[in-house]
């Protein structure tokens, strides 16, 4: 059966509920607070998961408390779990996010683990023909490629959801077979001025890319 194969990011996400967002230097009081696992690889990956597919992972955590609850989280849901290394001294990814009545937010992340890879080798990657690889940028683009790369020299096909929105770095366009974005994702990829509720101009922007 083939399988899908995330390359991509792990958190634990921190989210604090409160009629508004603080205002620079404010201080104001919320309702509650939780704590979940989270990042953009992770939840493409639990998602398939739930939807039936048999998912690998593969990413950096930290030798934490947030790195075991991210692996607790994966061997609960099914994901698996050996292309995951694990670094002491490096702090697992985390987000901060406020969250005010309107469901309006503001998030930091700190990627952490996510972007510190010892190299691109990834000696966890395994992928073959039928399979399909799944990226994102919140982790490093040569980590990305190289993922690309050896997807594609194994029959495998990638899947590139281009977030947080930026320009495609060299190398990379010709290694994707399928481009997930928004009209803002594709509109930082090319590097152009879109209106995004232009549908023509979008589209133009697309036979353009």
């Amino acid at each position: 059966m083939p399988k899908i194969v995330c390359v991509g990011s792990m958190n634990i996400d921190i989210a604090a509920y409160a009629t508004t967002l603080p205002r620079p230097g404010e201080t104001v009081f919320g309702s509650r607070v939780a704590s979940s696992p989270g990042g953009k690889g992770l939840n493409q990956a639990v998602a398939a998961r739930r939807l039936g597919a048999e998912v690998a992972f593969v990413g950096q955590l930290g030798q934490d408390a947030a790195g075991d609850e991210v692996m607790a989280f994966f061997r609960a849901e099914g994901v698996g779990t050996t292309g995951i290394a694990r670094s002491p001294g490096v702090q697992s990814g985390a987000a901060l996010i406020l969250v005010d009545a309107r469901s309006e937010n503001a998030i930091v992340v700190i990627p952490g683990a996510n972007m510190i890879w010892p190299d691109a080798d990834l000696p966890g990657f395994e992928a073959v023909t039928g399979d399909i690889v799944v990226s994102q940028f919140e982790v490093p683009d040569v980590v990305v490629i190289e993922a690309f790369r050896r997807a594609r020299s194994r029959g495998a096909t990638t899947v590139l959801n281009a977030t947080p929105a930026r320009r495609l770095p060299p190398g990379l366009l010709e290694l994707i077979d399928v481009l997930v974005v928004n009209e803002g994702e594709l509109a930082a990829i090319c590097g152009a001025e879109v209106d995004t509720a232009d549908m023509n101009a979008v589209k133009a922007l697309a036979r353009r890319l």
